[in-house]
């Protein structure tokens, strides 16, 4: 294929996949926090999500605040995500094991990063209030979910 087009093809599927495994990563991460689904950002999350995953439920059942379905769709969709990409970049596709550690080491990445910057926006947005340069109410939509999503950590 041409530079240009396999260029453009690895920037739609790795952003697209990779928004929707967002979601499904902060559905998880929600669930788990027990975060409160009366939030407009969170009710997104779980709307988004819910299909594939009522779908996945009828054949897993869920276990407590861990749903092993949701995990099942956050990894198989990584893997189908660095399938197509190692298949548009190298007109091959890597072996299967390989895909597997691949995205397992993807999807821990993507939980720590959504940590770190869920802290660091909360930090600024206090900052920012404590300095009176903003005039923001930390009782918006988004710190109330970042904070449903910190908490845990900082017991």
């Amino acid at each position: 294929m041409l530079p240009q087009v396999t260029q453009s093809l690895r920037l739609i599927i790795d952003t697209v996949f990779s928004l929707y495994i967002l979601i499904i990563a902060l559905r998880l991460l929600f669930q788990f926090a027990k975060a409160n689904y009366y939030n407009s950002l969170i009710q997104f999350t779980v709307k988004a999500t819910d299909l594939p995953i009522k779908i996945l439920h009828k054949f897993i059942p869920n276990a407590g605040r861990v749903d092993p379905a949701g995990i099942l769709l956050l990894v198989s969709l990584t893997i189908i995500k660095l399938c197509l990409l190692t298949l548009v970049i190298f007109n091959t596709i890597a072996p299967i094991s390989m895909l597997i550690i691949w995205s397992i080491g993807d999807v821990a990445r993507l939980i720590v990063n959504v940590y770190f910057y869920s802290m660091l926006i909360i930090v600024i947005l206090s900052w920012l209030i404590m300095f009176g340069i903003a005039k923001i109410d930390m009782n918006n939509p988004l710190s109330e979910a970042l904070n449903y999503l910190i908490e845990p950590l900082l017991r």
